[in-house]
Formats: structure tokens, C-alpha cells, sequence
């Protein structure tokens, strides 16, 4: 079955239907008077949503647009009324006028804020979901690549591990992992699904929202397992012409804190002391040597970052215009990992007439980034600081390990970079008609270009560093999404009833390709002769792959509201998608939610210190399609090794290399929230506390198949995961005369376990090498939890050896391992000592998910200054230190905790005696497992807002200059540049994500973070 064509069928006939009946109600409508205008609100008259519009005497009405317009039938002698929670009601006679525009002013200091949620928008007061805001000067604030770090410590429930690597998304986790698959959210920037959001530029963003419980989430269906984060870019608002530009200019650097590597005599007295532990003789004088080299200093770099945008914008009574350019330029702090983009976006909206309006947000982005030798850094962790960087003929050194080459040559021999051009945006029409129905229309596009670029020259550092024939790789790919979705909109209030009902059809397809090469024996290192028809075509390689999926969707939605107090929301959502067979293709997505304004009843009309009391509860289902494609069909190989000759002719061969899946379908998670919003203070004091209860089922679950059989693991929907916990969001600000202040906390608890692994006992990952896997998910666990030996000490003579559980081949300066488990005559694990230390004392040693995550932020203003401060934490998980593991030759360096080690009896009772590399003090264990906590200074801003006179004698409307700071200091007992590690690269595998999930918080040597200094100036004029 063709899922496209169905698609463009059904909508083509439900379209022309209603085109047909827009063209017949609109001759009747345009016979009848119409008013229309803008309403905005507040001293600065910004165009306000959401304003009720009501014939006064009447239950007739609608409701002002995004952008603060709208259309009302009406007689000249009618009155019309505009309501806005947190404002004065505004009457006004219409006396035959057709254009009305009216700006409400304040009535109480808190407004009922606008949230964005799904496919429109709603009052906060009105709103039944879990969702958090972020606007758009915190969203400048931290100035970083990708938007989606402004989250960190802003948004409850959210965690947000950043990336130091220039371009590199940061990992955003909602409400905990609920998958042992892809657990990223849904991006939907301005209507439009995307993946990840790297081609927006910070400054055109006006809000994000954070969609969490299944209330909020429920309309996107098969996506919305993740959470969703909404985008919402900017409109044009300014009644006159008005121009912006925000720039500005920084250095980084790595974070400051603890981690460091031994100097060269203090390596020296390690390794002998390693080679005496083992037999050997000492192979170094210390005395001789000096601090030798750092590689870390060679290879790290004070690095610029930058970050330019001028914007247009006006908003007319037909038009509102939206335009801007931006230039953003990261260099890293490592060499080789830069990353430059360019944005336009162009977003604006046209009011063809009272009833029609079309209009389009599109962005454009070209970017260029190089992708960072993910080997680099931990060869700077292994290579001995007695190695000079370079010999005296200026050739590069040759380490003289065998497990890591010279960092500094590594950089200079790798070259691979990536150029890309993307386009994302849609255009829409809408149609009002029937005074308060509406019906939108918008096709949706992303559109991505790239070409990726690996040259190696031909270079000889040591026989385990070299390459002997050049090599140029190329590899083009494109994918390519549309999303087109028809929705009809009924809004309407009478008396006391509010009531808003959506429904809508929708469909996406989704198509990727990529086509590389590669070819050796390029004739010069030139970057001008870096292709293809340059090498010779002896060795050459081609690849060609493609991939296409398709879904269609059916959606609805009720939100009914009496009295302003009782709350009422349904939400259902169908999708169809061509991910799985024909008999699992559609999934069903329901949700249910109530609301009760509890402040607004007549019996707390006296509570005049209560502004705010909303009891709120959800439930509903939301599905996860994430999967791998084609897994419902056998996959097949050919090739020349699978031919053979019949008759006498060659034939082509092929082979399956996957078995087929007729059963895979939907993850599905059911999640329930219970929620209550507190305001007091006139408004100075607001409060969310959530209580989140989330259920995975069909849990996508890679299983391996035997290696005899010769084929390559598929997916099964056999787990079940539990996320629960509590969020919460505490605000207080105050304005006394010239000086205000406010203060800022939000936190989640998380409280991840497997149910459920459909009767396997246990999944293992993590795999650092040499039969090393450090993780594991079973039931009753957390997801990819550490699993190893629980170190309780070290031994100190051999007479404490003696009288312990036998530890095979331990001497003093050991690690002494707990005896927890045993077996039985039977070979069945049985629990408790059994005076012997072997694998089945392997235990629990920590999970890498956090049990709370927060952030406190903190902000004075005084006059024209503003100054702010903001931190944000993790607490209570763990990472596994593999790089202090992973010693692949004897003469691999240390860090200076090797310096606390154990050198004779007293000396330590939890670093043990130095080893090189092997024997049980190298075992997976908790010697290595250590506290993840950290608290950051995430970033201080300090800002001078030119007075308003001198600006205008500048002819501008606002000059502010500021001084920032980003990551300025960790405060983390994590032994490395950062204790923010969400997944190890090695394991990020898009063909088998389980393998990435069950990696989380292995520390191989992370990209650190970087400490962004900046000056940065915003002029409007």
C-alpha cells in the first residue's frame, strides 16, 4: 500500500470541499458588515493573542490571532467588548467604523501569560497540560550554536547535557529516558517537525515551550513519547519600520577545575614503580627530568566565538514583516573543530482581505563544521609527557606507545570536514468563515544538503603511526521531509461556555540519500586536488543508500472552559505509518485532562493574598515510531563473493543478512500528571509542582542473533520501562522604586526502572573494549546501570589476604573485591558471601541518570543596569571513568590522582599499588565509577541600558551594551574536563541505538566544555 497516495488522494478531495465551501459562505459573509483590527496591550503595545472579542448583549465572539488580529460580522450600532485576563475590559461603539484598534492596558502587575502548544495557542489560565516556557531574552542570554542549551536550569523537567564540540546538538532528556532507543523530543519550529534544530540562529527565537505530560503532548501522537519542544520564531510587531542588531564578540577557553596530568618525573616514578610491581626493572631516572610536555596545553587553544544578526520588522493593518540575517562562528578550543553559519529567515503574513490571510516562516542556513578526531584527545590522556612534541630535524615525535600516536600529529594529518545547506519553513493560508470557524492550511518543508569530506596524506610518525598512500573520501547526502496539514478551528463563547474544538488531517513523508567514494593516490596534498577523478582507480570504492517513510495522521481536540473555572480537555490523535506492516501500521493516541480554577471561586472572592490556585490532572497515551526502517522486510546483501555459475552463466548472488519482523510496532507510553499552580503576592510569588508518572511498553529491544547464523541483530518490542517523579518551578520577583529583583528555582526528581525485558534476563552494553562491558539494564534496575565489582578497599599485608574471601592472585596494594554473591552445587547463583571472589560477585554500582536536576537563577536591576546569575546541577548519578581503565600499552600516562596510590602498608586504603594496565585492579569495578554531582555557574550577565534620551539624540530607540560569561566554573568532585557525559561516541549508532542508550555516562575522554567570555551589544532603531 502506497501510505503517499492515499495521503494526496484524501486530502485533495477533503481540500476542494472545503474550498467549495468557503466560496459559498463567503458572498454571504461579505454582504454583512465586518470589523477587524489590532488589539495589543501593555506600555510597549505588542500585539497580544488570545484577546476575547465579544458583541456586547451577545454571546457572539471570537478571539485575536498570533499576531493580536481579528474579524468580527456586526451592525453598526453594536458595542464591542475586548476581555483579557490581567487587563481592563475595553468597550467600544463600533458607529459604523470597519477598522478598530484598541490597546488594553494593565489592570494587575502578573498577566495571564500566552502558551504555545500545540497547533494554536492558550491562555496559561486555561491551560490543562504540563508545559514550561522559555522566552526569548533567556534564550539570548546563553548565546550558544544550538538554542536548545537555553534550556538548561530554565525549564522544569528537562535535563540538558551540553556538548563542548562546536555544532554539536547538546542531549535533551524529558522527564528521564523512557526508551532504550532514541530519546530525543520532537522539534516543531513553527509548525514544521525537525530532528534537531543546529540552523537556528538565537535571536530570531521568541518562545520555546516544553510540552511534558500526555495532555500536552497527545496531539502529536507517534512522536510525542520524548516530550516536545515548540519554537515559536518572531513576527513583525513594530507599528513603524523598525531595525535590530544584536551582536557579539568572546574567547574560550576549557573550564577551569582539578583534572591534570602527571609532569614527566612524576610519570617516570609511576611507570617504574608499575615495572617493579611486575617483575621488571625500571626503565627511567626522574631526577633527570623535568615537567616534560603537556599535551594538553599543545593541543588546546584560547578560541573566538562570535555571533551577528540584523533584523526587520514592521506589522501593518494587511501586513506584518519578519526579516533577518545572522552570522555565527565558533572556533574550538581544539584545533580542526570549527563550526560557521550563515541564517536568513523570512517570516511574514499577508490579510488578502477580512477573512483570508496567508502567509510563510522560512529559514535558511548554510554551515561549514570539522568534525572533530574523536581519537585526539585521548591519545593526549595516554602519550608519556617525556615525549617532546617534536624531534630538532622538526619532525614530528613518535610516541613510543603503541596504544595512542602523537595528538599533535594526529591534528595535523586529519582533515574532515562537513558543508551544508538547509531550508526549513512553511507556507499557510487561513480562512475565516462562519464567524468563528477557521480553517489553515500549511505545507512544511526540510530540506538538507551535505557533503562530507575526509583527506588523509601520506605521513610516517611511527610504524603504528602512519599512512603510507593518501586517501580522499566523499560522501554526498541528502534528505528531503514535507508535512502538509489541514486543520478546521471552532472557536466560540456563550455565557458562561467557552469552547474550542481542532480537528485536522496530516501527512509527511520523509526521504534520505547519500552517495560517496573514495579514492588513493591523490597526486599532491593540495585541498584543490581533493577529488575523486584525482586518485587513481585501482582500490577505488562507491556507496549508494536511500531510505523513505511515510505517515499520515488524523487529529482532534476539545478544550471546554465554564465559568472561567471548570477545565476540560480530550485530545485523539491517529497516525499510520509506513515504518511497520500493514496489520500494526496504525497506532491510536488519547488523552483526557481537567482543570479547576480553584482562586476564582466566589468562596475565596475575600483571599485577596491568593492570586492564583489551579488544581490540574491528565492521563494519555503517546507512541514513539523511532525505529530503524525496512525491519518488517528480510534485508539482503549482494555481492560478488554470493554469485555462482548455472548453465554456464554467471549469475548474481545475494543472502539475508536480517531477518524480517511482521510483528514490530508502536512504543507506546501511558503517562499520568497531577499538577498545581500556586500564585500569591499580587502576583510577586508563582509556584508549579508536578507529580509525573510515565509507563513505556512494546519497548523496542535489539536482539542479537546467534553469530553461527551469520546475521545482523533486529529490533523487538518486548520492554517496559517506568519513569516517575515530581517537577517543580518556584518564581518570585519584586519592583520597589528604582530596584527590582528576582529569584528563580526549578528542579525534577527522576525515578527511572525496567519493568520489563520480555523475558531476557538481562541487555549488556557499554563495551570498552576487551570484553569490557560496564552497563547492563535488567528489571528492577535503572536503564544502563554500571555493573561491576564493589571495590571495599585495598589490601595491605598478605596476612589481611589470607583471612579474606580468595581473590585470585592478589598482593598486598590490591584492590579487595566485596563477596556478595555465590553458587551452588548446581552452579545456581545464590545470594551471599561464599568466601570466593569470582563474576558472580559482579553488582549494582551506580545508574548515569540523575535522581534530580535543577537550576537557580537570580537577577537584580537597578536604574539602567541589570545584572543576573544563573546555576544549574545534577545529583545523584554516576559516570564510569574508562579513560583511567583503558591502558592499552605500559607506558600509558596517568592523571594525578595515580599520584595517591597505594606504595606500602598505611600508604592508602582506596588507590591501589601502580599496574600497568592488567591484572584485577584493571576489572570492571567501582575503582572507576565515580560521583557525577555538579553544580555550575551556567552564566553572569552584567548589562547598562543607555538612557532613553541620549538614545533618541542617536536617533536609535534602545542601545544596550552587556559583559557575559557562559560555564564560568564547575563545582564537581568528577575527575575530568567535564562531569557532563551523556553517551560515548563510539556507541551513538544509528543502525542499533540500543548500543548508545546502554553507554550513557562512559567517560573515553569527552570533548570538554568551554568557559565563553563575551561583550555584546542589542540596538534598536
Amino acid at each position: 500500500m502506497n501510505i503517499s497516495k492515499i495521503n494526496l488522494r484524501f486530502f485533495g478531495v477533503v481540500t476542494i470541499r472545503l474550498l467549495l465551501l468557503i466560496l459559498v459562505v463567503s458572498p454571504a459573509m461579505a454582504q454583512q458588515a465586518t470589523v477587524s483590527g489590532t488589539v495589543t496591550s501593555g506600555s510597549d503595545e505588542m500585539p497580544t493573542p488570545g484577546v476575547n472579542v465579544v458583541i456586547k448583549g451577545s454571546s457572539r465572539g471570537t478571539v485575536t490571532d498570533l499576531d493580536g488580529n481579528y474579524t468580527i460580522s456586526a451592525a453598526e450600532q453594536d458595542t464591542l467588548v475586548f476581555t483579557y485576563i490581567g487587563y481592563n475590559k475595553e468597550e467600544i461603539a463600533i458607529n459604523g467604523r470597519s477598522q478598530i484598534n484598541v490597546n488594553l492596558l494593565e489592570d494587575i502587575e502578573t498577566l495571564s501569560e500566552i502558551v504555545v502548544v500545540g497547533y494554536g495557542t492558550q491562555r496559561k489560565s486555561d491551560l490543562t497540560g504540563s508545559v514550561s516556557s522559555v522566552k526569548s531574552e533567556e534564550i539570548t542570554k546563553i548565546g550558544a550554536a544550538n538554542p536548545s542549551e537555553a534550556l538548561q536550569g530554565k525549564a522544569a523537567g528537562v535535563n540538558v547535557i551540553s556538548s563542548g564540540v562546536p555544532g554539536q546538538e547538546p542531549n535533551v532528556r524529558i522527564r528521564g529516558v523512557g526508551t532504550l532507543g532514541n530519546s530525543n523530543p520532537l522539534y516543531v519550529v513553527d509548525g514544521v517537525f525537525v530532528d534537531n534544530i543546529n540552523f537556528l540562529n538565537n535571536n530570531d527565537i521568541e518562545s520555546m515551550e516544553v510540552l511534558k505530560d500526555a495532555s500536552a503532548t497527545a496531539i502529536y501522537g507517534s512522536r510525542g513519547a520524548n516530550g516536545v519542544i515548540i519554537i515559536t520564531t518572531k513576527q513583525g510587531s513594530s507599528v513603524e519600520p523598525s531595525f535590530t542588531l544584536n551582536a557579539y564578540e568572546g574567547v574560550q577557553n576549557v573550564v577551569s577545575n582539578d583534572f591534570e596530568m602527571v609532569n614527566a618525573r612524576e610519570y617516570a616514578q609511576l611507570v617504574n614503580e608499575g615495572l617493579i610491581n611486575t617483575g621488571a626493572n625500571a626503565l627511567y631516572n626522574p631526577d633527570t627530568l623535568g615537567s616534560g610536555t603537556d599535551w594538553f596545553d599543545e593541543i588546546f587553544r584560547t578560541a573566538p566565538i562570535r555571533d551577528y544578526q540584523l533584523s526587520f520588522n514592521q506589522s501593518t493593518d494587511r501586513a506584518n514583516y519578519f526579516v533577518s540575517a545572522g552570522y555565527f562562528r565558533q572556533q574550538g578550543v581544539l584545533e580542526k573543530t570549527d563550526f560557521e553559519r550563515y541564517t536568513i529567515r523570512l517570516n511574514n503574513r499577508y490579510k488578502l482581505n477580512d477573512f483570508i490571510s496567508v502567509g510563510h516562516n522560512i529559514s535558511t542556513s548554510w554551515y561549514s563544521k570539522d568534525n572533530p578526531n574523536n581519537t585526539t584527545l585521548q591519545h593526549a590522556y595516554r602519550v608519556s609527557p617525556i615525549v617532546p612534541v617534536k624531534l630538532e630535524n622538526g619532525d614530528y615525535a613518535p610516541s613510543g606507545n603503541s596504544g595512542a600516536g602523537n595528538p599533535a600529529a594526529g591534528l595535523d594529518y586529519f582533515n574532515n570536514t562537513t558543508d551544508g545547506q538547509r531550508i526549513v519553513g512553511n507556507v499557510y493560508g487561513e480562512v475565516s468563515f462562519l464567524q468563528d470557524f477557521t480553517f489553515k492550511t500549511s505545507l512544511g518543508i526540510d530540506y538538507e544538503n551535505t557533503e562530507n569530506q575526509i583527506f588523509t596524506p601520506d605521513y610516517f610518525v611511527s610504524p603504528t603511526q602512519r599512512n603510507e598512500v593518501n586517501r580522499v573520501e566523499k560522501t554526498w547526502s541528502k534528505w528531503f521531509d514535507w508535512l502538509w496539514e489541514n486543520t478546521i478551528n471552532y472557536d466560540k463563547t456563550f455565557g458562561d461556555h467557552y469552547i474550542n474544538l481542532l480537528a485536522g488531517v496530516t501527512a509527511q513523508r520523509t526521504k534520505f540519500e547519500s552517495l560517496g567514494g573514495s579514492r588513493r593516490n591523490i597526486p599532491s596534498d593540495d585541498p584543490n586536488l581533493w577529488y575523486l577523478s584525482a586518485g587513481e582507480t585501482e582500490g577505488a570504492t562507491n556507496s549508494n543508500f536511500a531510505n523513505a517513510a511515510s505517515i499520515s495522521s488524523y487529529l482532534f481536540r476539545a478544550n471546554y472552559t465554564l465559568l472561567d473555572r471548570y477545565l476540560f480537555t480530550a485530545t485523539f490523535r491517529a497516525d499510520g505509518s509506513s515504518k511497520f506492516p500493514a496489520d500494526q501500521r496504525w497506532g491510536y493516541f488519547p488523552s483526557f485532562a481537567l482543570g479547576w480554577n480553584v482562586a476564582d471561586e466566589p468562596f475565596l472572592d475575600q483571599a485577596m493574598w491568593l492570586d492564583n490556585l489551579k488544581l490540574r490532572g491528565s492521563w494519555g497515551q503517546i507512541g514513539n515510531q523511532r525505529i530503524v526502517d525496512y525491519q518488517y522486510y528480510a534485508q539482503a546483501q549482494t555481492g560478488i563473493a554470493y554469485d555462482a555459475i548455472f548453465g554456464g552463466q554467471l549469475q548474481p548472488g545475494s543472502t539475508i543478512t536480517q531477518l524480517s519482523n511482521s510483528n514490530i510496532t508502536w512504543e507506546t507510553a501511558t503517562q499520568t500528571n497531577v499538577g498545581i499552580e500556586l500564585g500569591l503576592l499580587n502576583g510577586s510569588l508563582n509556584m508549579e509542582v508536578d507529580y509525573y508518572y510515565r509507563e513505556t511498553d512494546d519497548i523496542l529491544v535489539t536482539v542479537e542473533i546467534p553469530g553461527t547464523v551469520g546475521l545482523s541483530p533486529t529490533d523487538a518490542n518486548v520492554g517496559s520501562v517506568l519513569n516517575r517523579g515530581v517537577d517543580f518551578s518556584v518564581n518570585y520577583n519584586k519592583q520597589v522604586g528604582d530596584f527590582g529583583f528576582n529569584v528563580g528555582l526549578v528542579g525534577t526528581t527522576i525515578h527511572n526502572e525496567v519493568l520489563d525485558l520480555g523475558g531476557r534476563d538481562q541487555l549488556v552494553g557499554g563495551n570498552i573494549g576487551a570484553g569490557n562491558n560496564v552497563s547492563r539494564a535488567i528489571v528492577g534496575q535503572p536503564i544502563g546501570y554500571f555493573y561491576g565489582y564493589n571495590v571495599i578497599g585495598v589490601f595491605q599485608n598478605q596476612a589481611q589476604i589470607d583471612n579474606a574471601p580468595t581473590q585470585n592472585n592478589a598482593v598486598p596494594g590490591d584492590l579487595i573485591f566485596e563477596d556478595i554473591n555465590g553458587t551452588d552445587a548446581d552452579g545456581n547463583l545464590t545470594t551471599g558471601p561464599d568466601g570466593v571472589i569470582d563474576a558472580s560477585d559482579r553488582t549494582y554500582l551506580g545508574s548515569p541518570i540523575p535522581k534530580f536536576t535543577g537550576g537557580l537563577n537570580l537577577g537584580i536591576n537597578y536604574k539602567n543596569f541589570d545584572f543576573s546569575i544563573d546555576f544549574n546541577g545534577m545529583f545523584g548519578h554516576k559516570i564510569y571513568n574508562a579513560k583511567q581503565q583503558e591502558r592499552y600499552s605500559g607506558l600509558d600516562n596517568f592523571d594525578k590522582s595515580y599520584l595517591d596510590r597505594w606504595t606500602g602498608e598505611g600508604a592508602s586504603n582506596t588507590h591501589p599499588r601502580i599496574t600497568l594496565g592488567s591484572g584485577q585492579n584493571y576489572f570492571v569495578s567501582s575503582r572507576f565509577v565515580e560521583d557525577g554531582d555538579f553544580v555550575k555557574i551556567r552564566n553572569v550577565q552584567i548589562g547598562y541600558n543607555l538612557p532613553t534620551d541620549l538614545a533618541e539624540r542617536l536617533s536609535t530607540q534602545n542601545i544596550r551594551f552587556y559583559v557575559s560569561g557562559n560555564n564560568l566554573l564547575y563545582f564537581t568532585k568528577y575527575n575530568g574536563f567535564t562531569p557532563e557525559v551523556e553517551s560515548t561516541y563510539l556507541y551513538n549508532d544509528a543502525n542499533n541505538p540500543t548500543r548508545g542508550t546502554l553507554a550513557a555516562g562512559i567517560d573515553r575522554m569527552v570533548y570538554p566544555l568551554t568557559s565563553v567570555y563575551k561583550v555584546g551589544l542589542n540596538v534598536t532603531f
